[in-house]
């Protein structure tokens, strides 16, 4: 690849006391097969050893920039990481995942034109659980718009334009909590943002007992204010679109999800 004609990319890594997981995230960041990148991570407070496992890589590649929060302010710090970045395109990766080296080399080329705010990937599945290793997670159909109602139907690394990002104002976990990029998709599909679909398995989810998404969905919605704040934005559109309250229209889904997220 010519270096000059390739748009910046970035890599934002949030990480909190994942010690044991962030070097094989951090490899992969640094192993991309594209250039020119930046990766920025920012220490939520970790109690563990991740502060000095981060120190130790920024030391030895210039493209990482690493920040330490005082304080642990949980997944508030999104749009602050996403803001120390470079790129025109964006990769959010959490500390317990990992991207392929191909991944920003394979998705630039589906940004085809300005409309063109993120791509859909697909994923593959490894844990600490014997029983789910290596499992492929494929793209969930997405016939229309409505779609992204029912249920989160993109990964959290997706990579996302940077002007949709900041259009949108970014993903406001601190509003909504654990929805913070379901919210974000949803609200980038109503605004118009057009998407594409990469097959590719450029990214790699880790589920482990400390992730969210080891939990059981049902455990996860009922009685919050994240969850009532993040039901209460949708009322509207889910009217248009179901012809019934976002109240009855969320039990429905969480009936129809049951186990997992």
């Amino acid at each position: 690849m010519n270096k000059d004609s390739n748009p910046q990319c970035s890599i934002y890594i949030p990480s909190y006391n994942y010690e044991e997981y962030l070097p094989e995230c951090l490899d992969s960041a640094c192993l991309q097969q594209y250039e020119p990148l930046d990766i920025v991570v920012i220490d939520d407070a970790s109690t563990d050893t991740s502060w000095e496992i981060l120190q130790e890589y920024a030391s030895k590649d210039s493209r990482i920039s690493i920040y330490r929060k005082e304080t642990n302010q949980g997944h508030g710090n999104v749009i602050e990481g996403v803001s120390y970045t470079k790129g025109k395109y964006i990769s959010i990766l959490p500390a317990d995942d990992k991207l392929s080296p191909n991944f920003w080399k394979n998705v630039i080329p589906y940004f085809t034109d300005e409309t063109i705010g993120f791509v859909r990937i697909a994923a593959m599945q490894f844990d600490d659980f014997k029983n789910k290793r290596g499992s492929k997670w494929d793209l969930a159909a997405w016939q229309n718009p409505r779609d992204i109602l029912i249920t989160n139907k993109v990964f959290i690394a997706s990579p996302v334009r940077r002007e949709m990002f900041e259009a949108l104002g970014g993903q406001r976990w601190n509003e909504v909590g654990i929805y913070g990029d379901w919210d974000f998709w949803i609200r980038a599909v109503l605004a118009g943002w057009k998407w594409k679909e990469c097959p590719e398995y450029l990214y790699w989810v880790r589920r482990h007992s400390k992730s969210i998404s080891a939990r059981r969905f049902s455990e996860l919605l009922p009685g919050t204010a994240e969850w009532d704040n993040f039901q209460a934005r949708y009322e509207k559109e889910i009217k248009e679109l179901f012809g019934e309250s976002a109240g009855t229209y969320f039990a429905f889904i969480r009936k129809r999800q049951g186990a997992t997220m």
